[in-house]
């Protein structure tokens, strides 16, 4: 789901990650689930660089499989589609958040806690890369 989000309407304060690309990563998060259970992935996408960006892959040493979804409700079931790609209009933002595009990330390398961080790579169509780091918090906050 691509949306505006103002600075004031952020709960969520975590490090910015600036890819030289021009494309900024904030408010990063995974929402913790115990054992081997898939967790989400959430975080914002700020495109200031002056022309779309596509981010094309997703990938952490902190997690066998990662890869980008969307939840798409249509009013009698609520699924989860996987993303290939995704672009980024200039300016422009794009929210990883429960219930919209979000990371899946399945099969930790080692046992998480809350409070731990891990690192998340974001690859663009341009060959860049951004890392970021993840804390890992409650799924549900409020």
């Amino acid at each position: 789901m691509i949306r505006t989000v103002t600075a004031g309407a952020l709960v969520l304060l975590a490090t910015l990650t600036q890819a030289g690309h021009g494309v900024a990563i904030r408010d990063a998060w995974i929402g913790f689930l115990p054992g081997d259970r898939p967790m989400g992935g959430f975080f914002v996408l700020d495109n200031r660089s002056g022309r779309e960006q596509t981010v094309v892959s997703v990938s952490s040493t902190a997690f066998e499989d990662v890869s980008m979804h969307r939840t798409i409700d249509q009013g009698d079931a609520v699924t989860m589609k996987p993303v290939a790609s995704l672009s980024i209009p200039s300016p422009g933002q794009v929210e990883f958040a429960p219930g919209g595009y979000h990371l899946m990330l399945m099969g930790p390398q080692r046992p998480l806690q809350m409070g731990d961080q891990v690192p998340v790579q974001l690859r663009f169509e341009s060959g860049e890369v951004a890392t970021a780091q993840f804390s890992i918090k409650p799924l549900w906050q409020e």
